[in-house]
């Protein structure tokens, strides 16, 4: 669909070219642009966030011993509903297999370290080798432009 005032550019085209850029479509297109720019970086944010949530649910619940104590249980649930709840809206903007990807690559990657770390679990070559090729196939999916 096409306009006569604006020169017949495309409805909904965010692209401006010289003989639009003045008229009041460009400049909604443009604005229309970077808020969707915005949405998205807020989005990627929410989404790291929730990634890291993601890490705490996974710890909780290993220290609710089974869902078998109050607090470490308590917590569990809350880290679990704001994480999924970050996920949500990231979701509303973000394609979902880059953005899935993202989400389970921080919380695995987070919860393999702290439980290295933290609850000595057992770190080796092939251990330390998996944890990097998961922060290197979701690195390759940025790159590739999945995320885009």
């Amino acid at each position: 669909m096409r306009r006569a005032d604006d020169g017949g550019a495309p409805l909904g085209s965010p692209e401006v070219t010289l003989e639009h850029r003045g008229s009041s479509y460009a400049r909604a297109a443009q604005r229309a642009c970077a808020v969707s720019r915005r949405g998205a970086t807020m989005a990627w944010f929410v989404l790291i966030i929730s990634g890291v949530l993601e890490a705490g649910w996974a710890l909780s619940l290993k220290a609710s011993d089974g869902l078998s104590k109050l607090w470490p249980s308590v917590a569990f649930v809350v880290l679990l509903i704001a994480s999924m709840a970050g996920l949500m809206f990231a979701l509303r903007t973000l394609p979902v297999g880059p953005a899935y990807a993202v989400w389970v690559g921080i919380g695995a990657v987070l919860t393999a370290v702290i439980g290295i770390v933290a609850f000595k679990d057992p770190a080796n070559a092939v251990t330390i080798g998996s944890i990097v090729l998961i922060v290197a196939g979701v690195v390759g999916l940025q790159l590739a432009g999945a995320g885009h």
